[in-house]
């Protein structure tokens, strides 16, 4: 199955939240929870020679590297794969894969 690229086409119609936006906040238990042990890069950091510096630093990069890795990455897979396609349902593949899958696919054929 070919996958092509939607675009922001999958986010018309309330497709980006699909079961309404109080659906949407119930994820972030999940997230919370996945977030849970930010505060020991606070803590590892303190102990380092000039705390002062390096916390405030430790934080920020922590800060960056989230909204870089989850959040660019949950929107890129958005973009790209709908979330009705019958793939995402597989155990064989990861969103990631799938979207690698269809990034290749459409640098190969065009």
């Amino acid at each position: 199955m070919t996958q092509t690229p939607q675009g922001l086409s999958n986010f018309h119609h309330s497709q980006a939240f699909v079961g309404g936006f109080s659906a949407f906040a119930r994820t972030f238990v999940f997230a919370f929870f996945s977030f849970g042990g930010i505060e020991l890069v606070a803590v590892a950091a303190g102990e380092s020679a000039q705390p002062y510096k390096t916390v405030p630093r430790a934080i920020k990069a922590t800060f960056f590297r989230i909204i870089l890795f989850y959040i660019l990455t949950i929107l890129t897979i958005g973009l790209c794969i709908n979330y009705q396609d019958p793939t995402l349902l597989s155990a064989a593949f990861g969103p990631s894969v799938i979207l690698l899958k269809c990034v290749i696919l459409n640098l190969i054929l065009h």
